[in-house]
């Protein structure tokens, strides 16, 4: 209900319940009629009306209009009816202690006039009627108290479900953004590193028909058909490793159209073999050395293993200019240790030295500096391990990292 028709319905109560007592009261054919008694009824009724934005008014008001309504040897209508609403009002806006002042002022001063001017005996005076009007005063203060109580419940509860939308809102977002990062990695470790055996094997095709063309011209028949059939292979491999970048590309996009699933691609040790084989097929003399087994550490640290491991052979690739790269994974204490160590011009992710600025191994100037380290260092500090790299010019790159064996608790 609406706050002003609450202070309307009170307000018509009270003037109509003192008029009702009034009325009764002056049926008695000794008693004369006393039109003024109406107009305080009334009154008491109307000062209501302002309970809202003014309480501690319509309380002395009401006070104070008791107090004279007595003076004026009016009809009598009880001491507590004509302030009852007033107190509750005060406690209902949480004033309490001026609601419980107020009603204490109103007993005192209406049981001393009583004692002062009734010839009763104090022990009827001070009896069952005094004890009702304290009861009924101390109900309408408890009652309003109780609202007040439940308004300031209420109020903390609607608090506490905007603010746990908030939070909800803000957990949303960053899993939102954690989702976009790690999709976005995915994307690089994955479809990134199948594109730059790609783009090796393009290169070794498109060198072969030009050196072919040269043998033409030189009347070299049997070089240049040793060139075609390498061109020939090269061009295979890039279209088998088109075809295997778009189905890697249409399950990730799969992935993330169907609601309710998990778009992590995670990756076990298993995959290690995977990786390593392509880079044979690219070219690269390969060592490794694998120490740890599919399921001696947690999936999250051999998803991470198999990542920095792919991306330092993805680097390799395409920056470095290697003939070979050297892979090891083996225990070392608490920590796994993955290295992966070429013999190229030492450039990674398209960097030089130290992670600074540098050439892109193929004689030209860089044009951006490569994400895959920055974004595999950041992935390798969340887990709580630590991710370095050295590099000396034209003696090789070599990346290794800590990964804890255990996931921090």
């Amino acid at each position: 209900m609406a706050p002003r028709r609450t202070d309307i319905i009170l307000g018509v109560a009270v003037a109509v319940a003192l008029s009702l007592i009034i009325a009764l009261a002056q049926t008695d054919a000794d008693a004369a009629i006393r039109p003024l008694s109406f107009v305080f009824a009334a009154g008491f009724g109307a000062i209501l009306l302002l309970r809202g934005s003014m309480p501690r008014t319509v309380a002395v008001l009401s006070v104070l209009g008791t107090f004279a309504y007595y003076s004026l040897d009016l009809t009598p209508i009880g001491v507590a009816l004509p302030v009852v609403a007033a107190l509750y009002s005060l406690a209902e806006v949480g004033l309490t202690r001026f609601a419980i002042i107020s009603g204490i002022i109103v007993v005192v001063v209406a049981t001393a006039f009583r004692i002062r001017d009734d010839s009763l005996p104090l022990g009827r005076l001070l009896g069952a009627e005094s004890l009702s009007t304290i009861a009924l005063l101390s109900a309408a203060v408890a009652l309003g108290y109780a609202v007040a109580t439940h308004r300031r419940f209420v109020a903390g509860q609607t608090e506490v479900l905007r603010l746990q939308d908030e939070r909800l809102t803000h957990q949303a977002d960053v899993r939102r953004q954690r989702e976009r990062v790690e999709i976005s990695r995915d994307l690089h470790d994955t479809i990134g590193h199948r594109l730059s055996v790609l783009s090796l094997h393009a290169n070794v095709g498109i060198e072969a028909l030009e050196s072919g063309g040269d043998a033409v011209a030189t009347h070299a028949p049997l070089a240049d058909e040793v060139r075609q059939r390498d061109a020939s292979e090269a061009l295979e491999r890039v279209r088998t490793e088109a075809a295997a970048s778009l189905t890697e590309l249409r399950s990730m996009v799969r992935l993330l159209r169907t609601e309710g699933e998990d778009t992590t691609m995670a990756l076990d040790l298993g995959g290690i073999d995977v990786l390593l084989q392509r880079a044979r097929t690219a070219g690269l003399r390969v060592d490794s050395r694998i120490d740890v087994k599919t399921g001696e550490v947690p999936a999250p640290v051999e998803t991470v293993i198999v990542r920095i491991i792919q991306e330092g052979i993805t680097n390799v690739l395409r920056h470095a200019r290697a003939g070979a790269v050297d892979v090891a994974v083996s225990v070392n204490g608490n920590d796994v240790l993955v290295t992966v160590v070429d013999d190229g011009d030492g450039v990674g992710d398209g960097v030089g030295v130290g992670d600074g600025d540098g050439g892109n191994g193929d004689g030209r100037e860089p044009q951006s500096r490569g994400y895959g380290l920055p974004g595999m260092r950041e992935r390798v500090r969340l887990m709580g391990g630590r991710l370095t790299t050295s590099a000396r010019p034209g003696q090789g790159f070599r990346l290794e990292a800590r990964v804890p064996r255990r996931l921090p608790e």
